[in-house]
């Protein structure tokens, strides 16, 4: 399923965002 790979992908790049502006 094409969807349930945008989905993870997404989910990564959330998580790396969040660790990004929490070091911030």
């Amino acid at each position: 399923m094409k969807i349930m790979k945008i989905v993870g992908l997404i989910a990564l790049i959330v998580c790396a965002l969040n660790r990004f502006f929490h070091f911030f």
